[in-house]
């Protein structure tokens, strides 16, 4: 009864995930990066980190992990994906390959406008574990994989859409710092 009076409640009354691309990131190796995070004059840094750097600590293979903070990859993905769906052109070719008659369009539209809603907000991260299924990181940028839901009475009827996003990496000490390009998406599917 103690533990329950005491516990932080968060405003709303839900969460935000501690981590919203676990288990959704992947290096180049096909390997999942890890969550983690380390403290520093009292404050909380979270990353994800490849499995190679957390099991191997030698400094030959030091060099062939990704050590992303999360307060950088985290918006990216974010941002990436509201562009991704605001592509209307997009959506709808990928509607229409997916054979999903025309009635449904205006509502898929405005469902994925709903999205783009919360992954623009202060608290993207329900929004990230619902539709972002897969990001494939390399050394030029990501592969962004999305599953929208398409219809409210199914939640595992979804449209897949993807899109590369161009990015550079500035070494940090062991971190990487991104810096994403203002460039077009390159494709949409």
């Amino acid at each position: 009864q103690l533990l329950a009076k005491h516990a932080v409640r968060r405003a709303g009354g839900t969460a935000e995930p501690a981590s919203p691309l676990a288990g959704r990131l992947f290096d180049e190796n096909g390997q999942t990066l890890t969550p983690t995070h380390s403290v520093k004059n009292g404050r909380r840094h979270r990353y994800y980190v490849s499995r190679l750097l957390l099991t191997q600590c030698s400094g030959a293979t030091a060099g062939n992990g990704w050590r992303l903070p999360a307060k950088e990859i985290e918006p990216g993905v974010a941002a990436a994906a509201a562009t991704l769906l605001e592509d209307k052109s997009a959506l709808v070719t990928a509607i229409q390959e997916r054979g999903i008659g025309a009635g449904r369009i205006v509502p898929i539209l405005e469902q994925a406008a709903g999205w783009v809603r919360k992954l623009k907000s202060n608290a993207p991260g329900e929004a990230l574990v619902r539709l972002v299924h897969r990001v494939e990181l390399t050394g030029s940028g990501f592969k962004l994989a999305l599953r929208l839901p398409t219809s409210l009475e199914d939640p595992s009827d979804t449209l897949t859409l993807e899109q590369f996003v161009p990015l550079t990496m500035k070494k940090r000490g062991v971190e990487l710092r991104l810096v994403i390009s203002n460039e077009p998406p390159s494709a949409a599917k």
